[in-house]
């Protein structure tokens, strides 16, 4: 949605700067969190990191300008670092001659939701402004939170 969103800005050429910061926000949580954040303190933000990924996106229901919503998305990849603590736990879990197997299974589920997300925030650009998709999908996932906030803690 950020090509649209940035049309919706009347600069269409600022999609590149909104996906370059969210391509900094998620290097950056995971420079902070898998380098300087102890494992222990890494497992216990893994619910706050989960739902920073969405959070931000609703501010984008209200149409921040351009430099406001490159902030909400590099905040909200930031939360990506939750994924090193759901990654570790997968590996403690696995035995190991079988490890591989399941890293690879977990990438594929992972890409194959993230293109359903993908493909269903698209169609819903096709009948609603793209702020408020993006709002949507933040969310969708705070209530992804939500459902597994046992899982996630």
């Amino acid at each position: 949605m950020a090509v649209p969103y940035a049309g919706h800005l009347g600069d269409p050429d600022a999609a590149g700067l909104l996906l370059s910061a969210a391509a900094a926000g998620m290097f950056g949580g995971n420079l902070v969190v898998g380098r300087w954040v102890r494992p222990d303190l890494r497992e216990r933000l893994t619910l706050p990191l989960a739902a920073l990924t969405g959070a931000p996106l609703l501010l984008f229901v209200f149409g921040p300008g351009l430099l406001p919503a490159c902030a909400l998305m590099a905040a909200g990849t930031f939360g990506l670092g939750y994924e090193l603590a759901v990654q570790r736990r997968l590996v403690d879990a696995v035995p190991e001659e079988i490890r591989g197997q399941a890293i690879g299974l977990y990438g594929s589920g992972l890409m194959t939701g993230q293109a359903a997300g993908i493909g269903a925030a698209g169609a819903l650009g096709e009948i609603m402004a793209p702020g408020h998709v993006m709002a949507l999908c933040g969310a969708a996932a705070l209530v992804a939170c939500l459902f597994l906030t046992r899982h996630l803690r």
